[in-house]
């Protein structure tokens, strides 16, 4: 409620805050590659060192950190899940994990994915290619008349940056 979060690079990169008065600003988190995406939660910060580069689970009390996988395009934590879209022999799939366990299944999809986000027990992932947004709700594929691959779900509303439009933009 106080600070705003953000990741730095170069001098003392990694995570920062400031506080919304910008009156105060800390270092949270040191890490000297620097992050494309990092992720909270009480216990683990999940951290995406670059698009196509590995993803690293770092407990927070300890330091200790682990890969979980490399060549990751994107990834996404829920409460309970963590989801990857990441490269095997050259190809994206979808692998998911219970965050307790973080044993990591490839997950059958009829479309290869690029980004996922995730919303409500709904998944909503762009597909390689056209980048056509395709929301996945107990199993069941469908694919929305949206074409991006950055996008957030808000209230049910899915608000993204038109592919269409700004086509590798």
């Amino acid at each position: 409620d106080e600070f705003i979060y953000y990741g730095s690079v170069g001098e003392n990169s990694g995570l920062k805050r400031i506080s919304k008065d910008g009156v105060t600003v800390e270092q949270v988190m040191d890490y000297e590659n620097g992050f494309q995406q990092i992720f909270l939660d009480e216990k683990n910060a999940y951290i995406l060192e670059s698009i196509e580069g590995s993803l690293v689970v770092k407990e927070l009390q300890t330091g200790e950190e682990k890969e979980l996988f490399s060549s990751v395009l994107s990834y996404f934590v829920d409460e309970d899940k963590v989801y990857v879209i990441a490269r095997e022999n050259d190809t994206p799939y979808l692998f998911e994990a219970d965050k307790a366990i973080l044993q990591f299944a490839k997950q059958d999809l009829s479309f290869t994915p690029i980004s996922i986000y995730v919303a409500n027990e709904k998944l909503y992932l762009a597909q390689q290619g056209d980048y056509q947004i395709v929301r996945i709700s107990d199993g069941v594929e469908e694919k929305l008349p949206l074409y991006g691959t950055y996008y957030q779900v808000i209230d049910d509303k899915i608000i993204y940056l038109d592919s269409t439009t700004y086509f590798d933009s």
